[in-house]
């Protein structure tokens, strides 16, 4: 009985505890408790849960977006550094593509050394 009024269970079960009162024991009251109150806490719960649906629809939603943005980032960072390798004053072979963070011509290796055999 307790795991069932655990967490996302207890909300059916507490509208099941509704229907039952209502239907079968109208106008009692349990352990100092009406009807009306348990309606209202039940109402609350539904109205918490309804509003952490909507906050993560739209947390996905800025995720989308941010997912989005980054990736026009990237094409846009990739187009700039194009546009250095590209410029005549610039190119490949100069300290400013190095601070960008490429390998410039001059220091690139030429792959992995082979040991003599």
């Amino acid at each position: 009985m307790k795991e069932k009024l655990r967490n996302h269970h207890v909300l059916v079960r507490g509208k099941h505890f509704l229907s039952c009162w209502r239907s079968l024991a109208k106008g009692a009251v349990f352990s100092g408790l009406e009807v009306d109150v348990l309606s209202v806490v039940c109402d609350k719960v539904r109205a918490v849960d309804d509003e952490i649906l909507r906050l993560e629809t739209a947390l996905r939603g800025l995720r989308l977006q941010r997912r989005q943005s980054r990736r026009g980032l990237a094409a846009m960072l990739i187009r700039f550094a194009s546009g250095v390798r590209a410029d005549p004053r610039y190119g490949e072979d100069c300290s400013f593509y190095r601070a960008l963070g490429f390998v410039p011509i001059s220091e690139n290796r030429s792959g992995r050394p082979q040991k003599p055999r």
